[in-house]
């Protein structure tokens, strides 16, 4: 993801399968490129996120490959498995509010909910996957706004086409599509004023401002900063 928080490909690769071998092909050939380009990533713990669907031969490749990455899983994945096994709407709620949580206080809170509806469906979610993989307030890694793989699903959306082409020919357009991509950002940049921020950052930082506005007090006395109750912290 780029700072505008658009999909930013790095690579694709071609396959007969989806399967452990070539997963486990996929992963080390993007970390070669990543090791050439951005090697910082490796050089501590959770520096780098994977987020995947957890779909045959991703869970064991990113331990093996990336054993340093935080690797979270698509919430969205979840939510349909959740559904699959144990339908019920507040579940599904309870879910997105927990894994969403600021505080373990209030992620064990909407847990306890979740767990009161339905016993077997709490232990097939624990049991399923950890919170530390879905649930922001135990992620180790930065989930940067993301709790699931829906972003990816606009590279999908033109991918489809492409897949009935002859080999040469899809790879030609997959190729074509991303460089379309780069050249309309990269004429879009050009437009953006020079104050050290792009335009996704600077809306987002004065939405900031404006939510958080007068929840502030200073005391003149400490020269000290505290939050107002109901911004559900304290500084």
């Amino acid at each position: 993801m780029d700072a505008q928080r658009q999909l930013f490909p790095l690579a694709f690769g071609v396959v007969d399968a989806e399967n452990d071998e070539n997963w486990l092909w996929f992963l080390r050939k993007l970390h070669h490129a990543l090791m050439q380009h951005v090697s910082q990533l490796f050089d501590a713990p959770n520096a780098l996120t994977i987020l995947s669907d957890r779909q045959k031969g991703l869970l064991e490749g990113v331990e093996n490959v990336f054993p340093l990455a935080a690797h979270g899983y698509c919430l969205k994945h979840l939510e349909r498995n959740l559904k699959w096994c144990h339908n019920h709407p507040e579940l599904v709620k309870l879910l997105w509010k927990a894994a969403s949580a600021r505080s373990t206080s209030d992620f064990e809170k909407h847990m306890s909910n979740f767990q009161k509806i339905n016993e077997h469906a709490y232990a097939w979610l624990m049991n399923e996957a950890k919170p530390e993989f879905w649930a922001d307030c135990y992620f180790k890694g930065r989930h940067y706004g993301h709790l699931t793989s829906n972003i990816v699903e606009s590279l999908n959306s033109w991918l489809m086409p492409a897949h009935e082409q002859p080999l040469l020919l899809m790879i030609e357009t997959i190729h074509h599509e991303l460089m379309r991509w780069f050249e309309k950002r990269r004429k879009e940049a050009t437009a953006w004023p020079e104050n050290g921020f792009v335009p996704e950052v600077s809306n987002h930082e004065m939405s900031l401002i404006v939510d958080y506005k007068g929840n502030y007090k200073v005391d003149d006395k400490s020269q000290t900063v505290s939050v107002h109750a109901s911004f559900g912290l304290d500084v």
